[in-house]
């Protein structure tokens, strides 16, 4: 169990660091302070006991509702980096788009939406999860996949889960910068 502790800490720290390097957050005024917040919070000892032992979906990943949490997209590639396809093979991926709101919920106006820091605001226990969710391309040898994200769950460690037709090993894996696509104009 300290090793399955051990490799949830490691990711979630990862995440946060990577969080703190990415251009628009690192100019923040909110920079220190939030970096500090994301580890602190990765550190919570029964944090980090619920993700060792998740109660997770049967469809965690497929469906827009049921979506993965990663830290940003950074956090997603890190996490589509560490899952094997039933075969043992490495899995092909790619994100196709968005694909709509996690959960219907109130409107908020605009101007009280923080952008620069929506994904370091925990949601209240019973309010409606309303990111918007990633659809990505996930392809094994013999099958294709898709997966939702919800990359603005910087707080909290993650599960060491794998969705349904994935393993997900415990080893390390050295973390590569990853190369987004460049953005149609």
């Amino acid at each position: 169990m300290f090793v399955v502790k051990q490799a949830i800490l490691d990711h979630c720290l990862v995440c946060c660091d990577f969080r703190s390097q990415i251009h628009e957050w690192a100019k923040s005024p909110k920079a220190a302070a939030n970096r500090k917040a994301c580890e602190d919070s990765c550190r919570v000892k029964e944090k980090l006991a619920a993700a060792s032992s998740p109660s997770l979906p049967s469809d965690w990943g497929e469906t827009v509702r049921n979506a993965i949490e990663t830290c940003t997209r950074v956090g997603t590639i890190h996490f589509l980096d560490e899952l094997l396809c039933a075969d043992g093979s490495k899995p092909k991926y790619k994100r196709i788009g968005q694909a709509g709101i996690r959960e219907a919920g109130p409107q908020k106006d605009i101007k009280d939406i923080d952008f620069d820091n929506m994904d370091m605001i925990r949601i209240p226990q019973g309010e409606p999860d309303t990111h918007i969710v990633d659809k990505w391309d996930v392809r094994c040898e013999n099958k294709n996949h898709i997966l939702y994200f919800d990359v603005y769950h910087c707080l909290d460690p993650k599960p060491w889960a794998a969705p349904k037709g994935f393993s997900r090993p415990l080893r390390k894996i050295p973390f590569k910068k990853p190369n987004f696509p460049k953005m149609k104009k």
